[in-house]
């Protein structure tokens, strides 16, 4: 660090630093001493230009590599670092403190496989420090991979350490890895008598209780917690126990104080809305959710097709992971050949999709504008013409893929007496009221009773089945990992004789084009159980099948994606 340690100034080491660069420019101490300067004076043409010569460098040491790429971090210059993790990495394979950097920079930058990558290898080192051990496992199960992050753990022996938050997450990633429940609870209740007042270790103490199904637990270890240590996630789990315990109040009170501070966040409003209704505050609950639609309303334009028109062209939309499509790659048997620009067209999907919820949401008196951008094929219309003419009703059940919030409007197009299940908040006086079967704001026997009541008037309901709150769940493999699915419509149809489809709902660039494939129907004297199962496999295989066919249906988020690891 010479420049810095014999100039008085900044600008002084930077005039000297560009003297040695020009007598020794290969020097990586001098490139690493023109970064420091380049982030100290904030000049960014510096950083950048010490970031692109570093690698070819010779005379470059690991501390100083890592006192670089610690700055980077530290002043949020993620490309750089990521810039230097990618062209680094193999040259300082053996660097624990460089590796564990490189985790956090790719991590960040959302290149899941290449971060997963690194911390398979370092969580099988023995030679992690707590910390990094934290560090690895946080970006791990942050990836779904929990294996990685237990074992990570595990080899740097958190269990005999002072760091609470590390064995908080070791209890964590040992329930999703199936541990023994009394060992898990030993786990988590260590963390908890190790920060009493940390709400970063108490956040993933609770949500172990929970998922254990320990409520009271779980409420237990965050309700202690003094109100100026209560951090955004500890609040979100919080409001998520005491609204699950029936405390509806209190709940709507912490999703208040998380909606104020996220006025946008369409999803904590809608809990808010709910915990609101259920404890008998509507008044309240309808200014709350009238306030985030003021809020969305700017972001959609005059018409629907003005909407569209901002979806294609993506701008201001959260964009897929890069890893999810690098999984889809790896994972489906796309065409590559065949769907050269998949990749821009899924983004673009996730995009239409984003804006028929917002505008069926935003305006629900206006949703005939959306009318002309759909089209339902012939056989499916034939499907649920003859489906109506039974009489029984029947379910249109969908995962998240493609265009998913199509299918309630393709519903209402063909005329159909129709129902949808969705979190969107169903209030008194809303257009949506009797069509709208809310799992937000309506219980769980309210949501089967709702929905049993709509078959018996021969409505066809549209819900996705991969994530439906509100349903039990059952975990079914698929394309080698464990995704959560709801048997709900088969035993409903097992039950009342009601038809059930599967849609395939595909953007086309122009309009949504919507087709129906039937489901299975229960055969003679089959179980309930073993009809649902099938009818199950029948679901995911069509699954399989419209995602390689339809590479640019996915979705990346939400439902079955929190299930989908990077490996």
């Amino acid at each position: 660090m010479l420049p810095l340690k014999t100039a008085d100034t900044v600008e002084r080491a930077a005039a000297v630093n560009a003297a040695l660069i020009v007598a020794r420019p290969w020097s990586g101490m001098f490139r690493v001493d023109q970064l420091d300067i380049g982030l100290l004076s904030e000049n960014p043409q510096l950083i950048d230009a010490a970031c692109t010569a570093l690698p070819g460098t010779r005379e470059l040491e690991e501390p100083a590599l890592v006192a670089a790429m610690k700055a980077l971090l530290r002043t949020k210059q993620n490309s750089n670092a990521v810039k230097l993790a990618r062209a680094l990495g193999d040259q300082f394979a053996s660097s624990v403190a460089f590796a564990h950097l490189a985790l956090k920079a790719l991590y960040r930058d959302g290149e899941w496989t290449a971060a997963s990558e690194i911390a398979r290898t370092l969580s099988k080192r023995s030679d992690l420090t707590v910390n990094q051990a934290v560090e690895v496992a946080i970006a791990a199960q942050a990836m779904r991979n929990f294996a990685v992050a237990e074992q990570a753990l595990v080899n740097a022996d958190v269990t005999s350490s002072d760091n609470g938050l590390s064995v908080a997450i070791l209890a964590l990633c040992s329930y999703w890895n199936g541990r023994n429940e009394d060992d898990v609870v030993a786990l988590a209740e260590q963390a908890a008598g190790m920060a009493s007042q940390d709400a970063r270790t108490l956040a993933p103490v609770a949500e172990t209780f929970s998922r254990l199904g320990r409520t009271e637990r779980a409420l237990e270890v965050l309700q202690n917690l003094a109100p100026e240590n209560v951090s955004r996630m500890a609040r979100s789990h919080r409001a998520t126990l005491l609204a699950k315990s029936g405390d509806y109040a209190a709940a709507a009170e912490d999703f208040a104080v998380l909606s104020d501070a996220q006025p946008e966040n369409s999803p904590i409003r809608r809990r808010l809305v709910g915990a609101l209704v259920h404890s008998g505050q509507l008044e309240r609950a309808q200014d709350a959710y009238a306030a985030g639609l003021v809020l969305r309303r700017p972001r959609l334009g005059d018409s629907f097709a003005d909407a569209l028109g901002r979806a294609i062209e993506g701008t201001g939309f959260a964009r897929i992971p890069e890893h999810r499509f690098r999984w889809c790659e790896t994972h489906l048997d796309i065409d590559l050949e065949a769907h050269p620009d998949w990749r821009v067209q899924a983004q673009q999907t996730t995009n239409v999709d984003n804006v028929f919820v917002e505008w069926a949401e935003c305006y629900p008196d206006r949703i005939h504008e959306m009318f002309e951008f759909v089209n339902v094929s012939e056989n499916a219309q034939d499907l649920l013409q003859k489906s109506k003419q039974a009489g029984k009703g029947g379910f249109v059940a969908s995962a998240h893929v493609g265009v998913l919030y199509a299918g309630p409007v393709a519903l209402e197009l063909l005329g159909l007496r129709s129902s949808w299940i969705a979190s969107m908040p169903s209030l008194p006086g809303s257009i949506h009221e009797e069509r709208l079967i809310s799992t937000e704001t309506s219980k769980a026997s309210m949501v089967i009773r709702s929905s049993l009541q709509a078959l018996a008037q021969n409505h066809h309901i549209a819900v996705a089945i991969d994530g439906a709150a509100g349903q039990a769940m059952t975990k079914v493999p698929f394309l080698g990992h464990e995704i959560e699915v709801s048997d709900f419509c088969a035993r409903v149809a097992f039950k009342t004789g009601c038809t059930t489809f599967v849609p395939t709902i595909v953007w086309t660039g122009e309009r949504v084009e919507i087709d129906l494939v039937p489901l299975p129907e229960p055969l003679p004297a089959e179980g309930v159980d073993a009809f649902a199962a099938r009818w199950i496999g029948g679901f995911t295989c069509h699954l399989e099948e419209t995602l390689s066919i339809f590479p640019q249906s996915i979705r990346g988020a939400g439902g079955f994606w929190r299930n989908i690891s990077t490996d």
